[in-house]
């Protein structure tokens, strides 16, 4: 049957389309998380003993490869004092060598009495045989002297373990044992580190987010005090999670002036008019720990 008028569904789809583009809040969709350092290291060690010294204090900055802590290695010096002195001995080579030059002179002055018929084949080889005994002698001591120097850089290995030095650039926010502590195997924390220069944040995105965001290559995040910083996408998880239907996104952006702590929300804007419109059929919107709806993942 003809009629002017539109069938009721239809009247009704393009009455929601219009209301979705019209609406401010369906052209712009907000997906929040936190903000977390883009390095953080828990700084600890193998070794057990007495934490002798702290260089710095909580709040401090540190560059990559600064001295923080030492642990007790008081004896460890005293040993390498002493491989060292043997490393460096050379009397022994020096007293075996004096010997060979005598005997190989001694061995010449035979083998002239030789040729006269007044020394016998049987001293000559005697001769040489004591000669080759001191060669051995001295190549022996020249290998014991390589094994302690050996010795020195195995204990300047393990004094190096006891120099606790900082992995990467950035501020101290957690210091552990105090000077004078025991480090123990059950416990073996020194200090927390982080780099604050710039934050990352990961957000979990609906597939049709997903594409507009691959599309851009970079974003636009708004911090805690309200400002717009760019945000370098990192991560584009090439694969959509079965059990939430969603899809993983690291985000970091630059925090060299501070503008946003660590642990502060971080909020992604994302153009609803320009995302594919399978996401507006009834999707959840994820971010960190919470959906648009408000409930937990």
């Amino acid at each position: 049957m003809n009629s002017t008028h539109p069938h009721p569904l239809f009247a009704s789809v393009v009455s929601c389309l219009l209301f979705l583009s019209e609406s401010p809040e369906a052209c712009s969709q907000v997906l929040e998380c936190f903000a977390e350092p883009i390095e953080s290291v828990e700084i600890s060690t193998p070794i057990q003993g007495t934490l002798s010294k702290l260089y710095y204090k909580l709040g401090d900055r540190v560059r990559r490869g600064d001295l923080l802590a030492e642990i007790n290695h008081t004896v460890l010096v005293e040993s390498r004092k002493l491989a060292e002195a043997k490393a460096n001995a050379h009397s022994r080579i020096d007293a075996v060598q004096i010997e060979i030059e005598l005997e190989q002179k001694r061995l010449e002055k035979l083998e002239k009495l030789r040729a006269s018929g007044n020394a016998s084949k049987n001293e000559i080889e005697n001769s040489l045989a004591k000669i080759s005994s001191l060669r051995k002698k001295k190549e022996a001591a020249e290998e014991e002297r390589a094994i302690h120097r050996m010795d020195v850089e195995r204990i300047q290995a393990e004094i190096e373990l006891r120099m606790i030095k900082s992995p990467i650039t950035g501020t101290i926010v957690k210091i552990h044992p105090a000077e004078g502590e025991f480090v123990s195997a059950s416990e073996p924390g020194i200090a927390r580190i982080v780099n604050l220069n710039r934050l990352k944040t990961k957000f979990f995105v609906t597939p049709g987010q997903s594409q507009f965001l691959k599309k851009k290559g970079n974003c636009q995040v708004v911090v805690s005090n309200g400002e717009k910083v760019s945000a370098q996408i990192d991560f584009h998880s090439p694969i959509t999670s079965a059990e939430s239907g969603t899809v993983e996104i690291h985000l970091s952006f630059d925090n060299t002036q501070g503008k946003c702590r660590a642990g502060d929300s971080v909020r992604l804007m994302i153009d609803s008019e320009q995302v594919t419109r399978t996401d507006w059929k009834g999707s959840k919107v994820w971010a960190g720990t919470k959906t648009s709806e408000g409930s937990d993942n």
